[in-house]
Formats: C-alpha cells, sequence, structure tokens
C-alpha cells in the first residue's frame, strides 16, 4: 500500500503541476463546452463519455491485449458464461467427473460454477452477441459507468454527476483488473448504483418506478454478492420501512400503492434465482457456494467459525489448494493477526477506490457525518466493510456494492474544494482523473501473476489444430505452485474436441481411457520452465514424480 500510495501521489504532483500552468483561459475554454454539454443533453454527454472510455480501451489492444483467463474464479465466471449462452443453467453431472474436479466448479449434484449469476450473464451476453466474452465485460463497465451517473444525480447537479462518471471510467474503465480479467466487480456496482440511487428518490418523490428500479438493484445484488449487498443495503431498508409506516395522511396512500411494485419486483426475482438454486444444487434455498463449501472447504469462510475436519481429496493439488486458504484463518488466531489483516484490508479498498486521492476524502469525512443526506449511504458502507472484516478471505471487489458510494463521497470532495478553493479545487479537479489512471497503469500487473498458465491457449490450439478428438492427463509436481490449475473443460465434455482430465493414477485413468476409446491421448507437464506435452498410447502410465514421463512402449 505504501508503495502504491507513494507512486500515486507522484503522479497526482505532477498532474497538479501539469494542470496549474495551464492558463486561466485554457482551462476555461477545456471546462465550458463539458459543462454546458451536460446541462442540455446529460443523456447525449453521458453516451459520449461512456464511448470515448471504452475506445480508449480498445485503442491500448496493440499494447494491453484482451485478458487471458489466468485465475480459477475467471476460469469458473467463463465456465457459467458457456453454460448460460447454451441455454442452460447447469449441466448435468458426469458420470467421470471425479477426473475434472477443479477449483470453484461443482461436480455433484450439478456441473455448474459455484458463482453467482450476475457476471456470468455479462460474459454470456458478450459470447451471444459478439462472439467474445471479453465484449461482455465491457458491456458491464459501460452499465457501471451509467448506473453510477444515474445515482449521483441523486444526490448533486447533472455537471457534477457527469464528472462522477468520468472519475469511475478513469478508476476502473480502462485500466483496472476490473476491465482485464473475468474475475468482476462491475455487476455488483451496477446493482449498488440502482439501489442507492432509487432510495433517495423514492423519499422525495416517491414514484412507482423507482420502486422497480431498487427492486432490480436488490436482485443483481442478490445474485452477484449477496453477503456483502445485504449489509449495504440494510441501512437504506429500514429508513424505507420507517418512512413508509408513518401514519401521516399523505403516506398512507403511498404505503398502500407503492410496497406491491416493489415486492413484485423483488418476488419475481427471488422465484428466478430459487430456480437457478435449485438447477445447480437441487433446492431453491442452498446456494452453489455454500455447495462447494460444504464438499471442498477446509478452512471457515468467516473468523468466528471453527475449523472442521477437512475432506478426503481425491487428488494431491486440490488438497493443496483448499488446504493454503486456511493461512489467512490462521492469521486472525491472534489480536495483532486479526488487527493487521484489518488495517490491510481497509487500506486495499481505500486505495482501490479513490486511487492516490484516499487522503482528501478522510480529510472531508467529518463534514459528510455531520450531512444528513449522506448519514444512510455511510451507514451502509460502514456496515459492508464491517461485513468484509469478519471474512477470512478477501478481493477489494468484495466492496464492490458500495462502488456508486465510494464515487458519491470522491466527487462530492472535489465539488467542496471547488467551492472553498476554486483555483486549487478546479486544478484538483481536472488532474485527478488522469492520476488515477495513471496510478491503475503503474500497478496493473499486480492482480494478474505471470504464471504457466499463459502456455495454455497455445498448448491448447496446437492439439485443437490435429484431428481427431482429444484426452489431455495433466501430471503436476510435487513443487507445483497453489492456485495454478490447467483443468478446465466445457460445459458439455462428451461433445469437447478437447477434454483435459486430473492424472489419478493408472488404475483409476484407465476408467477415462475406456469411456473415451476413440480418442487420442497427451500427457502434459506444466511444472519445467516451458510446459511438455507427450503423446501416449492408451495404455499411458503417468510419470513418478519427479521422473520422465513413460510413454507405454
Amino acid at each position: 500500500m505504501h508503495a502504491m500510495s507513494l507512486t500515486g501521489l507522484m503522479v497526482v504532483l505532477l498532474s497538479l503541476f501539469g494542470a496549474a500552468v495551464l492558463p486561466h483561459e485554457m482551462k476555461t475554454r477545456l471546462c465550458l463546452p463539458f459543462a454546458k454539454l451536460a446541462k442540455r443533453h446529460p443523456v447525449g454527454s453521458l453516451a459520449a463519455i461512456v464511448t470515448l472510455l471504452l475506445v480508449a480501451r480498445l485503442c491500448c489492444l496493440p499494447v494491453l491485449p484482451k485478458p487471458t483467463p489466468i485465475i480459477p474464479d475467471e476460469h469458473s465466471n467463463l465456465f457459467l458464461a458457456q453454460t448460460l449462452a447454451a441455454g442452460r443453467l447447469a449441466n448435468p453431472a458426469h458420470p467421470m467427473g471425479s477426473h475434472f474436479e477443479t477449483l470453484f466448479i461443482l461436480q455433484r449434484p450439478a456441473y455448474a460454477s459455484v458463482y453467482p449469476p450476475v457476471q456470468g450473464a455479462f460474459l454470456a451476453t458478450g459470447l451471444v452477441l459478439f462472439h467474445q466474452p471479453w465484449a461482455g465485460v465491457l458491456v458491464s463497465i459501460a452499465a457501471m459507468c451509467t448506473a453510477i451517473v444515474w445515482m449521483l444525480r441523486a444526490y448533486m447537479t447533472r455537471l457534477w454527476a457527469l464528472y462522477g462518471g468520468v472519475l469511475a471510467g478513469a478508476g476502473f474503465a480502462v485500466l483496472s483488473y476490473w476491465t482485464n480479467s473475468y474475475w468482476g466487480g462491475a455487476g455488483a456496482a451496477v446493482g449498488g448504483a440502482l439501489v442507492f440511487g432509487a432510495f433517495p428518490r423514492i423519499l422525495s418523490t416517491g414514484r412507482r418506478r423507482h420502486e422497480a428500479v431498487l427492486g432490480l438493484g436488490l436482485i443483481i445484488l442478490a445474485n452477484s454478492r449477496p453477503y456483502e449487498g445485504l449489509l449495504a443495503v440494510l441501512p437504506a431498508a429500514f429508513c424505507l420501512a420507517l418512512h413508509f409506516s408513518r401514519k401521516t395522511p399523505g403516506r398512507v396512500n403511498a404505503l398502500r400503492s407503492q410496497p406491491p411494485v416493489l415486492i413484485f419486483v423483488i418476488l419475481a426475482g427471488a422465484i428466478l434465482t430459487g430456480c437457478y438454486n435449485w438447477r445447480v444444487t437441487g433446492s431453491p434455498f442452498h446456494l452453489p457456494h455454500s455447495s462447494y463449501m460444504q464438499q471442498y472447504a477446509a478452512s471457515p469462510a468467516f473468523v468466528w467459525q471453527r475449523p472442521e475436519v477437512a475432506p478426503e481429496y481425491r487428488d494431491r493439488v486440490l488438497r493443496d489448494a483448499h488446504l493454503s486458504f486456511g493461512i489467512d484463518y490462521s492469521e486472525y488466531s491472534t489480536f495483532t493477526g486479526a488487527a493487521r489483516m484489518s488495517f490491510r484490508k481497509l487500506a486495499r479498498v481505500a486505495v482501490f477506490y479513490w486511487g492516490p486521492l484516499w487522503p482528501l476524502v478522510l480529510l472531508v469525512l467529518p463534514e459528510f457525518m455531520r450531512e444528513r443526506r449522506f448519514r444512510t449511504v455511510l451507514f451502509s458502507v460502514a456496515l459492508c466493510l464491517a461485513g468484509i472484516l469478519l471474512t477470512v478471505g478477501f478481493q477489494v471487489h468484495y466492496a464492490a456494492p458500495c462502488t456508486s458510494i465510494f464515487i458519491l463521497l470522491l466527487t462530492d470532495t472535489f465539488r467542496r474544494l471547488r467551492r472553498q478553493w476554486p483555483w486549487a479545487g478546479g486544478v484538483l479537479a481536472i488532474a485527478a482523473p488522469l492520476a488515477w489512471m495513471g496510478t491503475q497503469a503503474l500497478h496493473l500487473r499486480e492482480p494478474r501473476p505471470l504464471n504457466s498458465l499463459h502456455f495454455r491457449p497455445t498448448i491448447q490450439a496446437s492439439i485443437a489444430a490435429k484431428p481427431g478428438r482429444h484426452v489431455v492427463f495433466v501430471h503436476y509436481s510435487p513443487s507445483h505452485p497453489l492456485g495454478e490449475e490447467w483443468v478446465y473443460n466445457e460445459p458439455d465434455i462428451d461433445r469437447s474436441q478437447i477434454v483435459w482430465a486430473r492424472d489419478l493414477g493408472r488404475q483409476i485413468n484407465r476408467e477415462l481411457v475406456h469411456y473415451y476409446p476413440d480418442r487420442t491421448f497427451w500427457l502434459l507437464e506444466p511444472d519445467y520452465a516451458e510446459p511438455r506435452l507427450s503423446r501416449c498410447t492408451p495404455e499411458c502410465t503417468p510419470p513418478q514424480d519427479g521422473l520422465p514421463p513413460s510413454l507405454g512402449h
């Protein structure tokens, strides 16, 4: 965090210097058209900004190509997208499922992703419309920026709301890992923006369409980040319940007419969510992730839970990967370790959602707390972060339901600075998007470490170029890095040209050899400096650890 903050501070200072040396007339000429466009054509200006951000990312393709899935979570989301694009919510369990076990994908009771369907739905949209899942990522980013601007307009003027959209785009739409991976984050941000944008509008106008938008936002949160989303919306839900429960004559009709709209939307979403859970786990009330935790988890998900006996794993690499998840849990065994982990989480959230500008927001935070219109959203952020501190694992997109609130606080910080110190605040407002984008560029590689999985697309293409259909046994060495998983298959395994399977030993591998008598078999060893691929006979004997492969001669 310290290195990122220092680098971001340097970028801010350079950007401030560049903005400060501009003549006042030039800054006026740059800002005046933007202000006029925002006031006269808010929809067109928003569309122009979103288009500009997406074009900026596409222009980076020569030096920053579309992402290659590396992290197991990405493969799971892509698997879900392929399933949805094929018109299914889940896939039948495969009779040889033990050979295809992998991280974050269920084999029983259905062959399905463990993650909620929102991110997969965005990726499936890219697959169906553009034959490219990354296009779905760009669609989700565009939807996020649009929803954030709509949310901000409930709290500030059109001009500042549009400026908030520029900040969101600079922070997340070009160089952030939300755009340059298939991990997710934008979907939950859309749901949060809809909820926190509809909430003040309901209190002030009480229109039914805002009830429907609120319900839609709740459905998106329930199917993207259900735990953090629930905590984030509780303060708003409490305020709405209090608002409708007041027995003044003017609100009795609203109590009778509006809640049914919200209830209807939520009920429809609950039915759809229950259908998805039922197709995956066999129960509408049992989440896929919960089923996965029951079958594979070796450590608790929350700090207050007690560790249970680890399940029996068929594969050593899967066992080691799941046991490694308990490293973070051990940090919470002492007060000092828990405090250190909590501080790291909060620091990562502040740096990611506010970039190098987080000291400014913290400086103005007491003023936010004194204003009534910000209290509910501040409680939402506090409750969401408190819930995150109680979880063992952590990634910054866990706080995605509060993305629009983070942008609201950042935008309003600049509004206050501009009002109190017009020249300095204006210069900083001009420099901020560039500074944030520069910080993201400097630290783009952090969430996507280089490993042997970068060779997987090349190896798969070389096998696909050969005639016939194939099975690739993946043999890991004892020193195989944790989390580098090669065994990922398409939803319809038997119709796939290439099937990736775990090396479970000669006797168990024969089951798969007999199941696919018409396929060519390969042996992959990914733990050399460059992964080795060897052709083997149907009687292929996987190598002993540390020995070269036997090709069955």
